[in-house]
Parts: structure tokens; C-alpha cells; sequence
């Protein structure tokens, strides 16, 4: 066997694991090239031509199929300590995912939550010793800092609980988190000024790690002073953009304008990156568009009975700025698969009552088409902009389960809007970069073993609005740290995970 580097042209050992006849597109933006990929102990051992007289424990015959870095979630959910199989990302091609987002450290629940906190160290070898289908890049959520340090949810906090912030932070990025995320269009971090933020910065810079943000506002008329926020946060360390969208945008010059601002600020020095999943609707229930008195069933129920009138002037407005009653899609219940416009009409209601009504507090969701779907179409395609799920197995909407092979299978097969060389290197060689990886993302010799096999020609997300658990098709087979966790579409059960550590991934 030929050896791009020598590494295993020991005969003497074979190889674990030879992938022999694919299509190897390595997560750079290299073009595609024909190659054998021999592993190792986890490791890709070696990247070149293998002969007949080629040792390994199991070889796989990959003909016509595309061989690539697994791909990189920078943006997900979940909790191993409650579904270690993570099957929806790992039959759509992911091996590493991001948690701790929104402002929430992992293992932290904050009260009346009824399930126990734990530090994050704990949460990590509790997560480990489960064993773990996938690997996981930890973060430090800002909304945990601020409720362990007692500023809950004070605008300012003082010079000695900002200390203790700075201090918690710096005690878990040594530990190996990877930086730190903020969610500041949730409680407790929506009530956070910019100098906090900076200063967390600053201890996230020290220790070389990142800032990735659910931002102020992604709002049309808000959103270029939100990213300004998050700028002035990258002077001190590298800052990201979680699931760049435009709320309410018109028109692709809006996304245009928004990838312009990106990229004068990386001109300028700052490392700012984003991603995107690539869908236009995002996925909550009706409360959503009900006011901040009116978004429990008990608060609803008062709303009803005290401020009747407001509350339906105020739902009317909401769904109305929202592209209107044809743009919710109700996803769950008994109500499934119709727009409020077509369940009210049924129902002999306008629609905003049958909202407050019908729908009101249960716990349906629903599907909010507010995003301009040419301008979600312009940030997938673009080279600053990673690809991302802001998915869980118990989140119930499509990107969950086919956000890649929606990628691979529209936008490259059937639309050409980006190159099939250009999205892997989003969904691998950039995301590694956005999440702060150096060991995963490229197929290079020496580096982990995490890679994916699909069939360009079929690969296609199966998930739909209202079938949105439907596994895709066309991905064959998924590596782990060298071990098959997906063989012919089906997950394995493998176990090869593990919880990463930043600067040892």
C-alpha cells in the first residue's frame, strides 16, 4: 500500500480499517481525488493506494461513494446523560457536536428545574461514563455564570460577582471547555449589558477559545447592532454567530448586507464566524407570538378573563408582522399538518382567537416561516458561513434529522449553489475552526479517524414538517474515532465517543 506519509507503511501491522475505493474529499476545499484511506488505532494512518497484498482487520469497498470528514455540528443540543445514542445526528453524517449553548453550561439546571445541577466536570465524567455514540465539544454558558455568581437578573453585576464570573470561566476553559456561549434573547443573559460580555471575552481570549452567540436580536431592524455587540466582544477573543438569520428580512440584498459586515470585520482583524441550518422556519409552540404576561397556561388564563381585548389586539399584531396566519404551520397535536390560517377557517374563527383558544398554552409545536428563504438559500452558500442543526433528538423539526443531506442533496445535486468540495468544507474544515477543533475535520494523516460515506448521487433528507424523525437516505456508512457507528444506514451501537477537551481534540 502506498503511504502519504509513511506512517503505516509498516507491513507488519495491519491496518484496523481500510476504506478502499471512494471519492475522497478531504474538508479543505481541495478538489475531489480518488484514495484509500487505511486506520489505525483511531487514527487515519494512511492516504493513498492500496495493493492485493494489503493487511487489515475489515476492509469496505466503497466504490462510487464520496469519503469524508465527518461532519461538525457548531451549534446542537442534547444531554447524554439522558440519550447517549444521539441516532439523528449520527444517521445524518455528524460525529461532533457543540453543547452547552444559549447561555446554558451543561449539567447546570437552574430552579425550579427539577433535575440536579452538577459543574461542569462533573457533567463531563458522568457523560463519560455512560459511553457516548458521538464526541462533544463542551461550552461555559453565560446564563449559568450569572445565576452561580448571584447576578441573576440584574442588568450590572457587581465588581466582585463579575470577579467570580471571570473566575468560574477561567476554572472550566482550563478544564477543557471550549469557550463560552451566551443566549441574550433569554433569561437570565437578555438582561446582560456589553462591558459584562467584554469582560468575559477577555478571560475566553486569554485561554484561546470562543464566544459563540445566540445574539441580542436577529431581528431585521436590529440585527447589524447585535453583531456590532458581538464584535466589540472580538477584539478580545474569537466570536461566532449562532444560526445567522435575518427575522423578518426582505429580499437577498438584506443577507448581502449582513455577509458585507462579516466580512469587513474579519478584514479588520476580528475572527468572526457563523452558521446557519437550512431551513426558513424555526420551531416553537404558539406561545411564541403571546405576550410576556401571557405565556403560561396560567398567565394565559388570567390574560383571558382580565385583558381580553389586549390580548387578542396584541396576538393579531404579533402573527400579522409574522408573515401572518399561512406562515405557522402546526406541527404536533390534533391539528397537525394544517396553517392557523386553515385550522381557524375550519373552525369558524379568526384566527387570532382560535390561536388563544384552540392552540393556546398546549404544547404543540409549531413551524414559523419569519425567514426569507432566498437570504437562509444566500448565508448556506457563502465560504464565511458554517452549517449548523440547532437540532436535539427531542427537538422535533426536520433539521434535527437532515440538515446535511438537505445540504448535500438540494443545494449541491440538484440546485448547484455551492460546489460539492465547498460544503464539506462548511460542514468540516470550518466548522472545526468556528468550534476551535484541530484534530477533527480534515481527512490528513495522524488526524482522528471520524469520517462519513455517502452515495452523491442519493444522499437526501427524508424529514419533513410534520415527519420530522425520518432518518435520511444515501449515507452508508459513519466512523467514530475509527469505530463503525452507522453500516449501511443503520447506527451500530458503537460506543467510541468521547467528551473533548480544548487543545487535546
Amino acid at each position: 500500500m502506498a503511504s502519504s506519509s509513511g506512517l503505516a507503511g509498516n507491513a507488519t501491522r495491519p491496518f484496523d480499517l481500510v476504506i478502499r475505493g471512494g471519492l475522497v474529499v478531504d474538508g479543505t476545499g481541495a478538489p475531489k481525488r480518488p484514495a484509500d484511506i487505511g486506520i489505525v488505532g483511531g487514527r487515519i494512518a494512511m492516504i493513498g493506494k492500496a495493493n492485493p497484498a494489503t493487511r487489515a482487520t475489515r476492509i469496505i469497498d466503497v466504490q462510487g461513494k464520496v469519503v469524508t470528514p465527518s461532519f461538525i455540528d457548531p451549534h446542537a443540543h442534547g444531554d447524554p446523560l439522558q440519550d447517549t445514542s444521539f441516532a439523528n445526528f449520527l444517521t445524518m453524517g455528524v460525529t461532533t457536536i457543540t453543547l452547552g449553548q444559549d447561555g446554558e453550561t451543561p449539567g447546570y439546571h437552574h430552579a425550579p428545574d427539577p433535575l440536579p445541577s452538577m459543574d461542569l466536570a462533573a457533567w463531563r465524567a458522568a457523560s463519560a461514563a455512560t459511553g457516548l455514540s458521538l464526541n462533544i465539544a463542551p461550552l461555559v454558558g453565560h446564563g449559568t455564570l450569572r445565576w452561580r455568581a448571584g447576578v441573576d437578573l440584574a442588568a450590572v453585576p457587581s465588581a466582585t460577582q463579575l470577579a467570580t464570573m471571570r473566575r468560574l470561566l477561567d476554572a472550566d476553559l482550563v478544564g477543557g471547555a471550549f469557550g463560552l456561549s451566551s443566549g441574550l434573547e433569554y433569561v437570565p443573559g437578555i438582561y446582560s449589558e456589553t462591558p459584562e460580555l467584554v469582560a468575559l471575552a477577555q478571560t475566553v481570549g486569554a485561554r484561546r477559545g470562543v464566544v459563540m452567540s445566540h445574539m441580542r436580536s436577529e431581528d431585521d431592524d436590529k440585527i447589524e447592532g447585535a453583531i456590532d455587540e458581538l464584535i466589540a466582544q472580538g477584539r478580545y477573543a474569537h466570536v461566532h454567530i449562532s444560526h445567522l438569520k435575518v427575522v423578518l428580512g426582505k429580499a437577498v440584498e438584506r443577507g448581502q448586507a449582513i455577509l458585507e459586515k462579516i466580512a469587513r470585520a474579519r478584514a479588520e482583524g476580528i475572527d468572526l464566524t457563523a452558521d446557519v441550518y437550512p431551513y426558513n422556519g424555526g420551531y416553537a409552540d404558539i406561545t411564541l407570538v403571546f405576550p410576556l404576561w401571557a405565556k403560561t397556561a396560567d398567565q394565559l388564563a388570567v390574560a383571558r378573563r382580565d385583558r381580553g381585548t389586549e390580548l387578542a389586539d396584541f396576538v393579531r399584531a404579533r402573527i400579522v408582522k409574522r408573515n401572518g396566519p399561512d406562515a405557522i404551520l402546526i406541527a404536533e397535536g390534533p391539528y397537525a399538518g394544517q396553517t392557523l390560517a386553515q385550522a381557524a377557517a375550519k373552525a369558524d374563527k379568526p384566527f387570532w382567537q382560535f390561536a388563544i383558544e384552540d392552540l393556546g398554552a398546549n404544547p404543540w409545536n409549531c413551524a414559523h416561516f419569519t425567514q426569507d428563504e432566498a437570504i437562509q438559500e444566500l448565508f448556506a452558500a457563502s465560504p464565511l458561513v458554517a452549517i449548523s442543526t440547532d437540532g436535539a433528538p427531542w427537538i422535533s423539526h426536520p433539521r434535527s434529522w437532515a440538515t446535511y443531506p438537505k445540504v448535500l442533496g438540494e443545494f449541491v445535486r440538484e440546485r448547484n449553489l455551492l460546489t460539492l468540495e465547498a460544503a464539506i468544507y462548511k460542514m468540516t474544515g470550518l466548522a472545526a475552526h468556528c468550534v476551535g477543533l484541530t484534530q477533527r475535520g480534515r481527512i490528513a494523516v495522524g488526524l482522528a479517524a471520524d469520517l462519513v460515506v455517502f452515495d452523491p448521487a442519493t444522499i437526501a433528507p427524508q424529514a419533513t414538517w410534520t415527519a420530522p424523525r425520518a432518518p435520511a437516505v444515501g449515507i452508508d456508512y459513519v466512523i467514530v474515532d475509527g469505530a463503525l457507528a452507522v453500516e449501511r444506514g443503520e447506527v451500530t451501537g458503537a460506543r467510541s465517543g468521547r467528551i473533548l477537551k480544548r487543545g487535546r481534540s
